[in-house]
């Protein structure tokens, strides 16, 4: 199972997990008891990596608010994010993608519009 960007081993026999132990490789196998607990790492994980994604595109979402409101007047109502396949299902017809790739995170922000309400920000409209 994947945990922090490396494998854990699950249901490790306890001869084997000691033996991992005393030569220093625990970090790399991270044996756990069970898959239970695994998951409840990955939660605790996961949990934690959300909230430093949120740190990094938070300003992505305030420079896209802001060119909206500025380029084509438009008052702009912030939502709460999501994951792709994490939120409302929605009708998306134009997405323009920034991709980010740091350290601490690597993925992209979408900016997603149905074609009306893209076209409606057209000038020529």
């Amino acid at each position: 199972m994947k945990v922090d960007k490396n494998l854990a081993s699950i249901n490790v026999a306890k001869e084997v997990q000691k033996e991992l132990l005393a030569r220093g490789l625990g970090a790399a196998f991270k044996p756990l008891k069970n898959i239970e607990e695994a998951r409840e790492k990955f939660k605790e994980t996961h949990a934690k990596q959300t909230s430093v994604h949120m740190e990094i595109i938070e300003p992505f979402i305030t420079a896209t608010m802001n060119t909206l409101e500025t380029q084509v007047s438009m008052k702009v109502k912030k939502e709460k994010p999501y994951l792709i396949g994490a939120g409302p299902d929605l009708q998306i017809d134009i997405a323009g993608l920034v991709n980010l790739v740091s350290p601490q995170f690597t993925g992209a922000v979408a900016v997603c519009f149905p074609k009306d309400t893209f076209l409606g920000m057209s000038p020529l409209n």
